[in-house]
């Protein structure tokens, strides 16, 4: 039942109307350019409606190489400049410099985040995906480069999509 206001709004306009969320806690690493950390498909509750999509991941990579995260709709890269197809990225990038001990990239783990608003034409199921993107070795997920001990926390990575109706 909608709440109607003073000024003859009512809550039934740009209301929120399902939350979709999901972590990843396992620790992972690979050699490859590009690791899927979430893949999932999202039916929406009805036509039209808008998606504020944001995720937080842990990520590790070694020295001398640099990372970023990516969101795919569809299999489409979305949320970076136009044009970037396959660069896009909704993340910052980070490069860690080999220096001295190396000491920062191998204790250390960063949050990648980052948001975007995707709008659903129709009521039919699409699939979003959240991509990290390392440009050489290799990538850690949930977990520092050289350590994984309780003393660097155990993170762990995470996406919260909001469903609204539009306003």
């Amino acid at each position: 039942m909608a709440i109607y206001y003073g000024d003859g709004s009512n809550s039934n306009v740009g209301r929120l109307i399902k939350v979709h969320k999901g972590q990843y806690a396992t620790t992972t690493s690979s050699s490859s350019t590009a690791i899927t950390v979430f893949d999932v498909d999202i039916t929406p509750q009805a036509a039209g409606h808008w998606f504020y999509i944001n995720h937080r991941i842990a990520i590790a990579h070694g020295p001398s190489q640099s990372m970023y995260t990516q969101y795919l709709i569809d299999n489409q890269h979305v949320a970076g400049r136009s044009g970037g197809g396959a660069y896009s990225s909704v993340s910052s990038s980070m490069f860690m410099e080999a220096y001295g001990s190396n000491h920062a990239s191998n204790a250390q783990y960063d949050m990648y985040t980052g948001d975007y608003v995707h709008i659903q034409s129709s009521a039919s199921a699409f699939n979003f995906k959240v991509k990290t993107r390392c440009q050489g070795g290799t990538q850690y997920i949930n977990y520092s480069y050289s350590y994984n001990d309780a003393s660097r926390g155990y993170p762990m990575s995470t996406y919260t999509i909001l469903e609204m109706e539009p306003s």
